[in-house]
Parts: C-alpha cells; sequence; structure tokens
C-alpha cells in the first residue's frame, strides 16, 4: 500500500513527489519514504547521487548492468550493504576485521535510474534498515583511490601517505579516506599494478 505525501515540484532539486509506502508486518512501524526526480544530464546525476551518498554516510552501486527496453535505459543502484558477504574457500577466515559490510538482507534504500532522450527519470528510496551508516563500512570512491595511486607511482612512501592523509583531517569533516589503513594502499598497489617496491 502507498500514498502520495506531496505532489509538487522543486525547482533546486527537480523533486516531483515524496511517497511513503508500508513494509510488511514484521517490521510494521518502519516507513520506506522515496522520491522522484527530473534531472536533464548524467553529470548531474552523478553530482547529485554524491551528495546524497556523503550526506547519509552510505554508498550506491550497480547491481547489474544498465538494461535497454523500448528506447529506455534502465540502471539500478542498491545500498552497498545489501545482500551476503562473499565467502572463500577458506570460509570465515576470509572476511575483514570488524565483520562483512554485507548485512545478509536486502536495504531499502536504492535509486533507480531511466533515461530517455535527454530526460533522466530517478526513484530514490532514502530509508536504510538493519544497519547503521557508518563511515569505517564505506568505501573508498574511486576519485580518492586514484589520488593515492598518485602519489604511491610517484615513488611515496606508505607511511608518508598514511600521515599525509591524516594530517588533512584537521578542521575538516570526517571521511572514509581518513580511516585508511596500510592494506588499503596495498589493494590500490595491486589494482593499479603499482609494483615497484617502496619504503614502508
Amino acid at each position: 500500500t502507498s500514498r502520495a505525501l506531496t505532489a509538487h515540484q522543486c525547482a533546486g532539486a527537480h523533486r516531483l513527489k515524496t511517497t511513503v509506502l508500508k513494509l510488511p508486518i514484521t517490521v510494521k512501524e518502519k516507513y520506506i519514504f522515496y522520491n522522484i526526480y527530473t534531472l536533464f544530464i548524467l553529470l548531474e546525476f552523478e553530482k547529485w547521487k554524491h551528495e546524497i551518498e556523503e550526506t547519509h554516510k552510505c554508498q550506491f552501486v550497480k547491481r547489474t548492468s544498465t538494461k535497454k527496453v523500448n528506447n529506455i535505459e534502465y540502471s539500478y543502484y542498491y545500498c552497498h550493504r545489501s545482500f551476503y558477504p562473499r565467502i572463500s574457500g577458506k570460509g570465515k577466515r576470509s572476511l575483514k576485521n570488524g565483520g562483512s559490510v554485507k548485512i545478509g538482507k536486502i536495504c531499502p534504500s536504492y535509486i533507480k535510474l531511466h533515461k530517455k532522450d535527454n530526460q533522466l527519470i530517478v526513484e530514490y528510496s532514502s530509508t536504510h534498515l538493519w544497519h547503521q551508516n557508518e563511515i569505517g563500512k564505506l568505501r573508498l570512491t574511486t576519485a580518492d583511490r586514484a589520488q593515492l595511486a598518485g602519489k604511491l607511482s610517484m615513488g611515496v612512501p606508505i607511511q608518508r601517505v598514511l600521515n599525509d592523509v591524516r594530517d588533512s583531517m584537521e578542521g575538516t569533516t570526517l571521511k572514509r579516506l581518513h580511516l585508511i589503513e596500510k592494506r588499503d594502499l596495498y589493494n590500490i598497489k595491486r589494482d593499479y599494478n603499482i609494483n615497484k617496491c617502496f619504503t614502508k
């Protein structure tokens, strides 16, 4: 069951309406709120998505590739905490310290992007359930990884990179970047094929 709470257009965000959905009886005291937006360029969508992720300390990832039906492209982004963790042949030993990012459930927060011609229709569910929005559970952004890879590729020692990042925390809002550890940098070296050995 759903019912519209508002039906208006906001010039800044191009919001068309907000809807509240009742969840199944097991969590009936909760509500799912979602908004529908009209945007006009993909860059505007990426900027909006980034602002949502920064504000709410969450991330949305594509579950499948973009699909095209009747000249409309459909893209689906799910909360990165959704679904089950991947277990390797070594079982639980493969899980990261502090537990998996995955919660073993499907968080109801999502983004659906429909693209037709030059118009983008965005459906966004802002309600997260079954997990807290923790900075430590976020992935490093592509931009942050690229910046760190640039320093590593120039031969900056790993410990120096860590120190520089932590020094940059002063006077700023805490972000995932500020929580990087040596293993994050080793993973970046691997992913960017930075094979030369530098001082640790």
